[in-house]
């Protein structure tokens, strides 16, 4: 049998440049599908990013909330044990002094920055409008100052405490101290150490309670933060005796 085949149509410029037209239309589709995706991935990821730091922030106010009023009244009990061991009237070279009812060590469990540490070292940053990055970068940079006051004041409770077990002293409230005027230079010193230390971390804490306020309240600019962190600094801030 004979196999009869139809002749191809003779093709054109035009048939060429419909069919390189049609190719290329396709190509913009499926690019355009394939953008579309991403982008929808994307704002998922910042979505997502958003609503984890939010989160933090929140919980984290309870934390701070509680870490800021104990340093305050750690603050205020150090001031007080100070003036105590001041206003001492010296008998035969010594001072007799009873420590005052309060705590010297605070024991807390220090908020946590994962979620911008993480979205950092993801490259997750790039996600986010700059001002909200700025936003969040300003409340790890007040948990930073925190952080980085922890080191002075774990070494300056460590001299009180081997100061006591080196001489004998029992620094519990309600203990009797008697001490040479040498051992009240000593003692002083130290507790003035470990004052300035927490009374920094008192400050720094009000500050990043307040910039985590700030998130919580939905700001959408530093400058916007600025409020939230004055009041919060106030409201940590011991009046001077």
């Amino acid at each position: 049998m004979l196999d009869v085949h139809v002749p191809h149509p003779t093709h054109t410029w035009k048939d060429f440049f419909i069919h390189i037209a049609t190719i290329c239309v396709g190509l913009l589709i499926a690019v355009g599908l394939e953008q579309g995706v991403e982008a929808l991935h994307r704002a998922h990821e910042r979505r997502d990013l958003i609503e984890a730091f939010r989160a933090e922030c929140e919980t984290n106010v309870k934390s701070l909330e509680g870490i800021v009023g104990s340093l305050r009244v750690n603050v205020v009990y150090l001031r007080q044990l100070m003036a105590e061991l001041r206003d001492a009237k010296p008998q035969a070279g010594f001072v007799t002094v009873v420590v005052p009812d309060g705590r010297l060590w605070l024991n807390y469990h220090t908020p946590s920055r994962s979620v911008w540490t993480g979205a950092k070292a993801n490259a997750k940053v790039g996600l986010l409008p700059d001002n909200l990055a700025q936003v969040y970068d300003r409340v790890d940079f007040e948990g930073d100052k925190f952080d980085s006051t922890l080191a002075d004041r774990n070494n300056t409770y460590e001299h009180i405490f081997y100061f006591g077990v080196r001489t004998g002293l029992d620094l519990r409230p309600g203990a009797t101290l008697r001490l040479s005027l040498a051992q009240r230079d000593d003692i002083e010193r130290l507790l003035d150490d470990y004052a300035v230390a927490q009374d920094l971390r008192l400050a720094y804490g009000g500050e990043w309670l307040g910039a985590s306020r700030a998130v919580v309240a939905g700001v959408q600019s530093r400058e916007a933060m600025m409020p939230y962190l004055d009041l919060a600094l106030g409201e940590a801030r011991v009046t001077p005796m």
